[in-house]
């Protein structure tokens, strides 16, 4: 894909202008979800007549994410973030090439790690289970970030989600983010979408982060969500 790192000044702003209603709306938010994308398959609907993908009009895709940043604001023990330690996510998307946007739906596991004393992804135990349905916007991903929105529900637990994707995008001798702790009014939340120490000032000013080692998977620079969930519809 090919960034345009000379829009990354804009970004914030138009982040800003497209996230602030939700979260302003959001009565309850009871987490906040950190999580990276570690694989993904893609196909594209092409008309029945021919197999030429210039002609797909919608882009498929089924992706599998998993983080281990959940910060809870509920000391609620029904509730499903608490106590939650890592969160895998399966998603399927079918998005318009046209306008970048399309539904999105899933299912996603909130786990507990049995044996924190160890890095092992065979000791997380499921906690609960759930489904989230929403909007994917791509539309913007060339400027380095997507938006998402929706619904999700855990059994009796429900609400809304709104959040980002940021994409990695070469940067200097490496990789580096759109950082949008501000646009996000993370601050307001006690988060931060990057380490003080990563912070980078990107062509045009936006401010920008740079990768750190446990971002990538196979060498590969990863997109990384930050999702925030709410209770109410």
């Amino acid at each position: 894909m090919n960034y345009k790192i000379g829009r990354l000044a804009g970004v914030v702003a138009a982040v800003t202008v497209w996230l602030a209603p939700g979260l302003a709306a959001a009565q309850a938010p009871v987490a906040a979800v950190v999580m990276y994308e570690v694989a993904e398959s893609l196909t594209f609907k092409v008309p029945k007549h021919t197999d030429d993908l210039a002609q797909a009009k919608r882009r498929l895709a089924s992706a599998t994410l998993i983080g281990r940043t959940i910060v809870p604001f509920t000391a609620d023990p029904a509730s499903p973030w608490t106590g939650a330690q890592f969160m895998s996510t399966h998603a399927q998307s079918s998005i318009s090439l046209i306008s970048g946007t399309g539904p999105i739906r899933g299912t996603f596991d909130v786990l507990k790690d049995l044996d924190p004393t160890r890095e092992s992804l065979d000791t997380l135990i499921v906690m609960s289970s759930g489904q989230l349905h929403g909007v994917l916007d791509l539309s913007t991903s060339a400027s380095g970030y997507a938006s998402t929105s929706g619904t999700w529900q855990v059994k009796n637990s429900k609400g809304t989600f709104a959040g980002v994707f940021v994409v990695p995008f070469p940067y200097e001798a490496g990789y580096a983010y759109v950082d949008l702790t501000q646009a996000m009014g993370l601050t307001q939340l006690g988060l931060s979408f990057c380490d003080a120490s990563r912070a980078v000032t990107l062509p045009g000013g936006a401010p920008g982060c740079r990768l750190g080692s446990e971002e990538f998977a196979l060498g590969i620079p990863l997109t990384k969500a930050l999702i925030i969930l709410s209770t109410g519809e």
